[in-house]
């Protein structure tokens, strides 16, 4: 939903209806907890989903639009699809308080499966990312291999609720349910690294109910005498897998409450969500909703920090346009381009365009007056010229500068220089920031 609702909203926004970009992020918010309100005809899950996980704030203005989203779209998906849990479920013992330490140990591995779940799906995806292959070469080797894995596991294809449903009523086995476990999730990964369609948030439940179904029955066979029933368990891995790879525990703990319809669960939801997402948490700050946008330059959970240089990322404060120099140029040839320009900064490049470093007018103005006017240009540059990164943040930009005692750095995306970044840049991207 989150990756649909992204598609959608921003080319229209952008382009179209000129939404800054806060605005942007609203509307995709607003679409995701939609579509999630009436997918799973879980309002109040889709309301959480998208101010806890996409935008990380309550605020009035936020809340409101969701709010009027999801409820819209949950009427709609009620009138259409009917008013009930989305996944019909037994009245679940979920046992007494002595033996809530097993829901411990099922946060535990929830969120630790959460941070393999967000690893493998994004090592598979470099993976084929790496191979310089025609589209349709990935698009063959990934349905090859999913089509092997499905020929003795069909169960992995399509989103499988009816075999979530079946470790909801404690239906599968044990070695069924481990191999459904991974299966499930190098058939997710090799298909969205393939280029397939296909999100990540069903699989996660898909996977979160077979881990939580095989502790289930290994809890079932050691503590008989428990009262826990297994299709509990598997129900509370559901909820620990969402939260661990989207690091939002109250949006689990409301979406599976709504979901299953059972309040009895809720206290052991709690447990399960809170230790799974603070698991994951602490082995990956990114999750899987957001990391495939970071990696294209827009880092939500940066965008939402409150300050302001750890929001804006050196990338987006490079000027555009800057007066550009030949390094075979002399000082006297630099100081004429600066006469006929108001900048203040001129970048030098050489002959074959590649990116050495900048001069300040005043510098060109100086060595002109020092009797330079027949060095080149590159002359005046530093020794050495430190560089940056553009998905580097202001903060992280200012104290490299502090650190080397420099006034700009090179800005590299990956080993290519794109572009210089200086105090004054800094200063200008402070001010004008939303």
């Amino acid at each position: 939903m989150f990756k649909l609702a992204l598609r959608s909203v921003l080319p229209w926004g952008s382009s179209i209806l000129g939404l800054p970009e806060r605005y942007l992020r609203l509307m995709v918010a607003c679409g995701a907890g939609a579509g999630i309100a009436a997918t799973f005809n879980a309002p109040i899950g889709g309301v959480m989903f998208a101010t806890e996980v996409i935008l990380g704030s309550f605020a009035l203005q936020n809340f409101t639009a969701i709010v009027i989203s999801s409820v819209i779209s949950a009427a709609i998906g009620r009138i259409y699809l009917g008013n009930h849990p989305s996944f019909p479920v037994p009245i679940y013992h979920v046992g007494h308080f002595s033996v809530y330490w097993m829901y411990v140990v099922i946060g535990l591995l929830s969120g630790v499966w959460g941070f393999v779940y967000i690893k493998v799906l994004y090592r598979i995806e470099d993976w084929f990312d790496a191979r310089r292959w025609p589209f349709w070469a990935k698009a063959l080797l990934g349905g090859g291999l999913v089509g092997f894995i499905g020929i003795w596991f069909p169960q992995v294809f399509g989103v499988g609720y009816e075999w979530v449903d079946q470790a909801l009523s404690n239906h599968l086995g044990l070695k069924l349910l481990l191999a459904l476990l991974v299966l499930k999730l190098l058939a997710t990964s090799i298909t969205i690294a393939a280029g397939g369609s296909g999100g990540v948030f069903s699989p996660g439940l898909y996977q979160g109910s077979m881990l939580g179904g095989a502790i289930g029955v290994l809890m079932y066979i050691l503590f008989p005498h428990s009262g826990i029933s297994p299709g509990a368990m598997a129900a509370m891995a559901m909820a620990g897998v969402f939260a661990g790879s989207a690091q939002a525990p109250v949006t689990s703990i409301m979406m599976l409450f709504e979901m299953t319809g059972d309040y009895n669960m809720i206290l052991p939801l709690m447990i399960t969500s809170v230790l799974a997402a603070t698991v994951t948490s602490m082995l990956s700050k990114d999750t899987a909703y957001c990391l495939k946008l970071v990696r294209r330059g827009l880092d939500i959970a940066r965008l939402r920090h409150p300050d302001r240089m750890k929001a804006i990322s050196v990338g987006e404060a490079v000027a555009k346009e800057r007066l550009t120099l030949v390094s075979v140029m002399t000082v006297a040839e630099a100081w004429e381009r600066f006469a006929q320009s108001a900048e203040w900064f001129a970048l030098i490049r050489t002959e074959q365009g590649v990116l050495l470093g900048s001069v300040a007018r005043a510098k060109v103005l100086e060595g002109l007056n020092n009797h330079r006017g027949k060095d080149s240009i590159s002359d005046l540059l530093p020794e050495t010229v430190h560089r940056i990164q553009e998905r580097a943040t202001l903060a992280e930009a200012l104290a490299e500068m502090n650190r080397y005692g420099v006034t700009y750095l090179i800005v590299c995306r990956d080993d290519v220089a794109v572009g210089v970044i200086g105090s004054a840049d800094i200063i200008h991207a402070y001010k004008n920031v939303e």
